[in-house]
């Protein structure tokens, strides 16, 4: 049975409690929602005094990142979390050190969970050939963004993060990261707006994928709804992945430094028979697939567009992409914002987003054969 690192409190804690966490294993980890519901609830009170909804803040961080995530938390506290005190889960696939927890325990009044990710959700997978993805690193090192990282090589986001035993009773998390910069300040909950509206998946920002990390990511997708028609939705927002006329993935994707999830979701069938046929093809590691793309096609071919919402309100921004809301009712709200040089308005995927509508599962069929017969 897999052991975990993890760690819960409101303030610091002393070398023997941490030991036993140390040690503790995977079904007695200490989590959040664990005694859910608590004994004095009703339909109108959580943990958390407000909403009756099990969520959380989620982010995978390294022990250098301890301001930027301080940083981070604070934001989000400041413009939001500071009236509802929902969990911040911050996880790890190395032990974090003392120093880490002590400098983050201090930016929030609301719980902190360490994790440490379990090596068999974040090593490669055992059906990939090191030396091909080592060759592959060599060669396009300097052909895209991380091309020479084995760290954006991983599944982890895509397959494994609702896993993760201090998710096991999340049922919405909201992932964050150490570097955003967040602007709005929000006077309602977005996890309860997903749970009242029926949300399933929750994003602000979709730009498109660079081509040469998913040549061949369309392909095994294809190939996989060609064998699972019987699982498929008889209706999904499909039509999204595709520009009118075409057959292949117009590579828009939601891109997932935010985004709210439905656990639901990632942990139906469905989704699970998805991501394990990606893995096991190794695009993962040999093409530099990223959990972004991944998280869209399985949104898009297993939702409907009413159970996929674009949080307007929520401003932030990370490495050169920048949503800043328009509307002057979400407008004033934001502070530092510079909507002068705001990316998603004017972006192709925003609009197609807009315009596309769900379509029968029939046509994402004969889209995926089409695709596969022109590139036979």
């Amino acid at each position: 049975m897999p052991r975990w690192s993890s760690h819960y409190s409101f303030s610091g804690s002393s070398s023997k409690a941490q030991n036993a966490y140390n040690s503790n294993p995977f079904d007695r980890i200490n989590a959040p929602y664990d005694n859910w519901p608590p004994p004095s609830a009703n339909d109108n009170i959580s943990l958390n005094g407000t909403n009756n909804i099990r969520a959380a803040f989620v982010t995978v961080v390294r022990n250098q990142d301890y301001e930027a995530l301080r940083i981070a938390i604070k934001q989000i506290d400041d413009l939001f979390n500071k009236d509802y005190v929902y969990p911040y889960i911050i996880l790890n696939d190395e032990e974090f050190n003392l120093y880490f927890k002590k400098s983050v325990l201090t930016s929030t009044k609301a719980p902190i969970y360490f994790g440490k990710i379990d090596q068999s959700m974040w090593n490669l997978s055992p059906d990939v050939n090191l030396k091909k993805v080592e060759k592959m690193i060599a060669d396009k090192k300097f052909d895209y963004v991380h091309g020479d990282s084995i760290s954006y090589r991983k599944i982890f986001y895509s397959n494994f993060i609702h896993k993760h035993p201090l998710l096991r009773n999340v049922d919405y998390y909201w992932r964050f990261q150490a570097d955003v910069k967040y602007f709005c300040r929000l006077d309602f909950d977005p996890f309860a707006r997903m749970k009242k509206m029926g949300y399933k998946y929750g994003w602000v920002i979709s730009p498109v994928e660079f081509e040469e990390t998913v040549k061949t990511l369309w392909k095994t997708t294809a190939e996989w709804i060609l064998k699972n028609k019987s699982i498929l939705p008889s209706s999904s927002f499909s039509q999204f992945l595709f520009d009118k006329g075409k057959n292949k993935y117009n590579n828009c994707h939601f891109w997932t430094n935010f985004e709210i999830v439905d656990t639901s979701f990632l942990r139906s069938k469905v989704y699970e028979s998805f991501v394990t046929a990606l893995d096991k093809a190794g695009g993962f590691f040999y093409e530099r697939w990223g959990d972004a793309p991944i998280r869209t096609i399985a949104a898009s071919m297993l939702l409907s567009k009413k159970e996929i919402h674009w949080f307007e309100e929520i401003g932030y921004e990370r490495t050169g992409n920048k949503h800043c809301p328009r509307p002057e009712k979400f407008a004033f709200k934001c502070f530092g914002c510079d909507a002068e040089n705001e990316n998603v308005y004017d972006s192709p995927c925003y609009k197609h987003f807009l315009e596309a509508e769900d379509s029968p599962k029939s046509n994402l069929i004969d889209t995926a054969k089409a695709f596969l017969e022109s590139n036979a």
